[in-house]
């Protein structure tokens, strides 16, 4: 009895602190000036620290409907094509397509047919798809996503 009450209590708070810090995390980014830490992005792209291009990166994909980083595009873009580590050409893909410039994707449309890296073939090839710029064959398309 006094575990079950222990464990009903610490969920409780649990989930009250959680809820309360989750309200706070909303409206801290509510309040971010967007157009500034785009900017911020922009130029964090195109320095030459690697560990701080990646990182902007991601914060691109992760805040795709917020920021504004078409500017650094073609620096996203020149990762994509001359780096030699497959998981660098794959975030690239990602921000790309998080970028969500038409003429990108119409570049990734060419470099299809001349991709070498199977895997990355793939990742364009749905980039492509997710943005209606391929089509999915029958025999390939995904019916449900359930999980057996």
């Amino acid at each position: 009895m006094k575990r079950l009450t222990l464990t009903l209590l610490t969920s409780f708070f649990l989930v009250f602190f959680s809820a309360t810090f989750l309200q706070a995390g909303e409206s801290a980014e509510s309040k971010v000036n967007w157009d500034q830490y785009s900017k911020r992005l922009v130029q964090a792209v195109k320095s030459d620290n690697e560990g701080l291009k990646h990182s902007a990166m991601r914060m691109i994909v992760r805040y795709a409907d917020k920021v504004n980083a078409s500017a650094a595009r073609y620096a996203v873009m020149d990762e994509f094509l001359n780096s030699d580590d497959t998981s660098v050409r794959r975030l690239a893909l990602v921000t790309l397509d998080a970028i969500n410039n038409p003429f990108d994707l119409g570049y990734l449309e060419r470099q299809l047919k001349f991709e070498k890296n199977p895997t990355i073939k793939r990742h364009i090839a749905g980039v492509l798809v997710a943005n209606g710029r391929a089509k999915v064959y029958p025999k390939y398309e995904v019916v449900d996503y359930a999980v057996f």
